[in-house]
Order: C-alpha cells, then structure tokens, then sequence
C-alpha cells in the first residue's frame, strides 16, 4: 500500500449466503466505480488472518464477525488505530449495543 492510500479492509464469513459474502470481484467492481485513485483494499474470510489491523481505515463487515471472539473489539483503538469506521452490512446491529 502507497503512502496516504485509504485502506478498506473486507472480512467474510464462509457460512453465509450468496447474498451477504464479500467476494473480490464484487470489491474490485465497486473500486472501479468509487473514482478513488489512491485505494487500497484488502480481503480476509473467517478473521483467519488480523494483519490488516494497524492500516486499515474502514472495516465493511457483517456483525457476527465483530462478535467473534478472535475479534478485538474491546481494545479496538489500540489494535486498529487508523480505523474510521465500520460498515455492517446486513441488518441487525443490536447485538453489538451499546456502540461504546
């Protein structure tokens, strides 16, 4: 990743339907369309992996996966501290309540 990129961190779920997976094409079709020229994506399924934690800026995830417990939710601005923002897709963000 480039110096000043916007990372957007993907993560999936291999259980889910069709409709709520993340897949590459899918991130690689909507990169295309967002204009950005200095993005910087990256994909992970099941949190087999949490090495995009120190650089991404954004999360788009469903909400099983922040109620994982391999997750660190509660020391988040330690382990993720260029994180902006997370967009749960989905509904139903209740379990994670209250956004503290």
């Amino acid at each position: 990743m480039s110096t000043g990129a916007l990372h957007v961190h993907f993560e999936t779920r291999r259980d889910k339907p069709p409709v709520f997976r993340i897949t590459a094409p899918l991130i690689e079709a909507a990169a295309s369309r967002s204009g950005l020229a200095d993005l910087c994506t990256s994909l992970g399924e099941d949190l087999a992996s949490l090495d995009w934690l120190g650089s991404a800026a954004g999360l788009v995830t469903s909400n099983d996966v922040l109620r994982d417990p391999r997750f660190p939710l509660r020391r988040l601005a330690d382990a993720a501290p260029s994180l902006r923002w997370i967009h749960v897709i989905g509904a139903g963000i209740e379990p994670l309540l209250p956004l503290d």
